[in-house]
């Protein structure tokens, strides 16, 4: 149940390392990965990432479920998610839309959506998720997505309380300040791992 960021500098390979470390360590358990980002770019890239590392995951593993989410139409919808998906893709803005959503059935009741759903199936199956770009954390609707704790609006780690969370980012600062403290306190263990760019360029 904690967070922690990996920091590497721009094209030092964020996506492929992460990728590379969930396919041996994550998905081989049968914990439920949910990716996101902001940019559609960001989702290809990962989404690629996967598919290729997805033949090298060990047995008796033999499919893995990805499904790309995002508003983008060449992207699945957050309606088409379903729970038998290991790994969910898909943009911060529409994770933060579908987790507590305001939309009401014909009779009144609140709908729970897809990606609500699965989410907390997490509960049973543990939940990685990793976060691209993750100096933008402390923006107000990203941090309430992660780890709100309204009852009535809970964020993914209230909802999965022993949901693990990981940050990439090559600029582990942020800009407002007033915002750098919740870095802090959405990535409690601090920074895991962080590469020296004079190093990885000495070694080529």
């Amino acid at each position: 149940g904690k967070g922690g960021l990996l920091v590497l500098p721009t094209g030092a390979g964020k996506t492929f390392t992460t990728v590379k470390w969930v396919c041996d360590n994550v998905v081989p358990r049968n914990i439920r990965v949910l990716w996101l980002a902001n940019s559609y770019y960001l989702l290809d890239q990962a989404f690629r990432e996967l598919s290729q590392c997805a033949r090298w995951i060990p047995e008796p593993r033999q499919t893995l479920n990805i499904r790309l989410v995002s508003s983008n139409p060449s992207h699945d919808t957050p309606s088409s998610i379903l729970l038998t998906d290991d790994v969910v893709i898909m943009t911060t803005p529409i994770a933060i839309k579908n987790l507590n959503s305001s939309a009401k059935d014909r009779s009144g009741n609140a709908v729970t959506t897809n990606f609500r759903k699965w989410v907390e199936e997490g509960k049973k199956s543990g939940l990685f998720v990793v976060l691209d770009e993750a100096h933008h954390a402390p923006a107000h609707g990203c941090r309430h997505l992660l780890s709100g704790t309204d009852v009535a609006q809970p964020g993914i780690r209230t909802i999965v309380q022993n949901a693990n969370l990981l940050g990439l980012t090559a600029t582990p600062s942020y800009a407002d300040q007033s915002r750098r403290g919740w870095l802090g306190k959405i990535f409690e263990a601090g920074i895991i791992y962080q590469a020296n760019k004079t190093k990885l360029t000495a070694s080529g």
